[in-house]
């Protein structure tokens, strides 16, 4: 799964499993800083909120190192694993009805827009797999797809300061102002090839 997710640079990850009901949340394996934890904590209640008819909940994950952790660590995606229904194995019927509970929780979740994102290209116009710092998240390094050179943050409002850098590159910082509540920053970074 990771060697694969590698290939796509996904920003968004919605994961199902069963069962619990429960939207499941954060990076667990190490220390996250608090300001990113407590923006997924929140957007994780917001996605429990819009399930029709029945509440779900949230929490941390019960394990370390799950898939949509890795995203979240790796790649800064929106990623969240939620626990569907009350059993593991649904009728076919049932199933069905949990759908129709789930799909405004779905629809919120793929229609989330992006705060900040963009493309790092190599000065000779190649796609570059840059190393993304965010300061205000200190020990968090994400990246750009060496692919296309996508790359995409999911931040709480504020102020960063963000610096790019890749191998034979001179690295360049950028500060930028996120706020969720308005149209996407969208920041193409050109690095100069040493």
């Amino acid at each position: 799964m990771i060697e694969w997710s590698k290939t796509r640079n996904f920003a968004k990850v919605q994961d199902f499993h069963s069962y619990g009901r429960e939207v499941l949340y954060s990076f667990v394996c190490e220390p996250f800083p608090d300001n990113l934890d407590a923006y997924i904590t929140q957007e994780a209640k917001i996605l429990a909120s819009k399930t029709a008819s029945i509440a779900y909940g949230s929490r941390y994950p019960s394990g370390d190192g799950q898939h949509q952790q890795w995203h979240i660590k790796e790649e800064t995606a929106y990623a969240f694993l939620t626990e569907t229904h009350t059993e593991f194995q649904p009728t076919y019927a049932s199933a069905q009805s949990e759908f129709n509970i789930l799909w405004p929780l779905s629809l919120h979740f793929l229609e989330r827009p992006i705060p900040v994102s963009g493309h790092v290209r190599s000065n000779t116009g190649v796609p570059l797999a840059a190393s993304i710092q965010v300061t205000q998240a200190p020990n968090v390094f994400w990246k750009s797809s060496p692919t296309h050179g996508a790359y995409h943050l999911f931040l709480p409002d504020g102020q960063y300061t963000v610096t790019f850098s890749a191998t034979n590159h001179i690295a360049t910082t950028r500060n930028i102002a996120v706020s969720n509540n308005v149209p996407s920053v969208n920041l193409d970074v050109i690095l100069q090839r040493i």
